[in-house]
């Protein structure tokens, strides 16, 4: 006989545990949304390595996107992105000079450039700094499936767009427009 009862304790117990392991890992969460904020995914980001996995409105396709311990090296472009504690506007984006010390996975270089946006582009520019984001490949990186769809994402996108928060210089949210998919990469709440 099913005794949700003494589940219950159970879960609770093993909901501590993961959060106290994910903590220990230290691991960085993003949640990715599409159209209507419907959220599709969620982004762990290690040292090591990064993982999507599918949430919400993806979970009901046959194989929604995501991938597993995808590797990245020292200068991996979203993980710097990601991750930044905190961006010098001035310092960290200079705006519009192109530069080439960034990489994607699977060591795919790019070069890369952050445009500032007027007020008048942004609706919220009392509270954040709103650029344009510009990538551009530079030579080939190898065959991984997954690092090329996930590369494709930064590299195939027709806009995007970068939030700073104006008070303590931290990543409000990073806007792509790919296809004609609206994406949404938020960190999520400590």
């Amino acid at each position: 006989m099913f005794r949700p009862k003494v589940l219950r304790p159970i879960v609770v117990f093993l909901l501590f545990i993961s959060i106290h392991y994910s903590q220990e890992r230290n691991e960085n969460r993003f949640t990715v949304k599409s159209i209507f904020n419907i959220t599709v995914a969620e982004i762990t980001s290690t040292n090591e390595h990064m993982n999507l996995s599918s949430k919400g409105a993806t979970a009901i396709f046959k194989s929604p996107p995501s991938f597993e311990k995808l590797k990245y090296s020292e200068n991996n472009f979203l993980k710097w992105l990601l991750e930044t504690k905190s961006f010098e506007v001035e310092e960290k984006i200079v705006d519009g000079e192109w530069k080439n010390d960034k990489e994607l996975f699977d060591n795919q270089k790019i070069s890369y450039r952050f445009l500032m946006a007027p007020d008048s582009e942004n609706n919220d520019s009392k509270q954040t700094f709103l650029f344009r984001l510009d990538i551009k490949k530079k030579g080939e990186s190898s065959e991984n499936k997954e690092s090329l769809s996930m590369n494709s994402l930064m590299l195939d996108s027709s806009t995007i767009k970068v939030f700073i928060n104006k008070s303590d210089n931290t990543l409000n949210k990073i806007s792509l427009d790919y296809g004609v998919m609206p994406i949404k990469i938020l960190p999520n709440e400590k």
